[in-house]
């Protein structure tokens, strides 16, 4: 059986991954790190969590993305736009919801919303 690679090796790895393919990778990390050290939290903040990590639809942020470009540049026709505002609606219904669910496991947790965001290592995320 060969040598493992270093932690130095698979940080280099990882960094030379584009975008796409180092958000999976981390997410099976994160999945790996969990399945190895499972952490015992009561139901409703596994639960809250759950919600919080659920990311926006990437086919929807990508329509949001093209529709923006058309716009930019001025060649969006009215049924374009009608569904960028919908769109819009829907994400930032969806960004309510998650910050709904961090101020309940804010409050379940007896601490700030940004101390809680700091824990959980929360940044926010720009889409480009």
């Amino acid at each position: 059986m060969g040598a493992h690679p270093s932690v130095s090796e698979l940080l280099d790895n990882a960094a030379s991954l584009d975008k796409q393919e180092f958000e999976s990778f981390f997410k099976k990390m994160v999945l790996l790190r969990a399945q190895r050290h499972p952490a015992v939290l009561p139901k409703e903040e596994s639960d809250l969590l759950q919600k919080i990590n659920l990311g926006f639809p990437q086919d929807k942020w990508d329509r949001i993305e093209f529709l923006n470009g058309k716009l930019e540049y001025e060649t969006l026709s009215e049924v374009e736009h009608a569904e960028l505002m919908s769109l819009i609606d829907k994400y930032e219904a969806y960004m309510v919801r998650r910050v709904r669910y961090l101020g309940q496991l804010a409050i379940i947790r007896k601490v700030s919303l940004n101390e809680l965001i700091e824990q959980l290592g929360i940044a926010p995320k720009y889409h480009g």
